[in-house]
């Protein structure tokens, strides 16, 4: 009887590491769900800063372009004007309007860059 008594304590030591072996590896596999539930969360951070940013400047670059544009058809316009009938040419306030507003974007797009 007490070899089928230290046989079923063998028995239950070696199930009891097994059990003990599961469970550390069940908590092993937790942490490292977690920590790569950690790491998408960062990633998904980056890229929003990062579409911001690129939306931000790809903004920023489109009403730059539209301000050198304006403002050298202003340029353009005046020259013509002086040149064939000696007429300084303002523009009309909307225009003028417009370009300041710009302007103030894009002042403001710098200085928080």
């Amino acid at each position: 009887i007490n070899t089928n008594n230290s046989i079923n304590n063998s028995n239950n030591s070696n199930i009891n590491r097994v059990a003990n072996n599961i469970v550390d590896q069940a908590r092993i596999e937790r942490e490292i769900r977690q920590l790569n539930r950690i790491q998408i969360n960062k990633c998904i951070i980056i890229q929003k800063i990062l579409r911001g940013y690129l939306s931000r400047l790809k903004q920023f670059k489109a009403i730059r372009q539209l301000l050198d544009k304006q403002l050298n058809d202003i340029s353009q316009l005046a020259i013509v004007l002086l040149k064939t009938k000696g007429i300084n040419y303002y523009p009309p306030i909307q225009i003028t309007t417009e370009l300041t507003r710009n302007i103030i974007f894009i002042s403001k797009s710098n200085s928080q860059d």
